[in-house]
């Protein structure tokens, strides 16, 4: 998920250098990748947020079952 982060973080600074919104290859050259492993990054990214996501929601309510009749 940092990873995800991280890239994100750098499009960001860019489109603040830039004033604009950076083209897909540009990004990804500025991260020293092709613009796909800069997507399959991002999607293992988000992948890894949506099963912690899934997980915590898992463990509420093991939690909360305890404490309802």
């Amino acid at each position: 998920m940092k990873v995800g982060s991280c890239l994100r973080y750098v499009k960001a600074k860019l489109i603040k250098r830039l004033g604009h919104e950076p083209s897909d290859d540009s990004w990804a050259s500025n991260l020293y990748l092709s613009y796909g492993q800069v997507q399959a990054k991002l999607l293992e990214a988000d992948r890894a947020s949506n099963y912690m996501f899934l997980s915590n929601l898992c463990l509420v309510f093991s939690v909360a079952n305890k404490f309802v009749p």
